[in-house]
C-alpha cells in the first residue's frame, strides 16, 4: 500500500515495515510515559478535595476531577451533594416564576 501511495504522490517517503513497527512502538512508549506522568503517583495514594477540605483516598475521586488539579477537584461525595443543591435551587427558581407568572395573568384578567 506504501507503495502504491507513493506512485499516486510521489512526496512521501517510502519506508519498511521494520521502520513503521518500530515508529508505532515509539509512539506507544510516549503516550504510556504521558499517561503515567498525568496520573497520581503510586507513593501519593490521597488527594484533598477542593470542597470539604478531606485528604481522601484517590478512589474517592475520579479521574476528571484528579486531572483539574488540587485546586479545584472535588471528591464524588462533594459532587453529589452540590448536583442535589443545584436540583433543589432550580425546582425553587421553577416555582418563582410559575408563582410570578400566575400573578401576572391574575392581574392582566382582573385589568381586563
Amino acid at each position: 500500500k506504501m507503495q502504491e501511495r507513493y506512485k499516486k504522490d510521489g512526496n512521501g517517503a517510502l519506508k519498511c515495515k521494520i521502520c513503521v513497527d518500530k515508529a508505532a512502538a515509539d509512539e506507544r512508549a510516549v503516550a504510556a510515559a504521558k499517561t503515567q506522568a498525568a496520573a497520581p503517583s503510586s507513593t501519593t495514594d490521597t488527594a484533598t478535595c477542593a470542597a470539604c477540605k478531606e485528604n481522601l483516598p484517590v478512589s474517592a475521586f475520579t479521574k476528571p476531577q484528579l486531572k483539574k488539579g488540587p485546586a479545584k477537584q472535588r471528591c464524588q461525595p462533594c459532587i453529589a451533594k452540590a448536583e442535589t443543591e443545584e436540583q433543589a435551587s432550580g425546582k425553587a427558581k421553577k416555582e418563582e416564576a410559575l408563582k410570578a407568572a400566575r400573578e401576572a395573568v391574575a392581574k392582566a384578567e382582573k385589568s381586563g
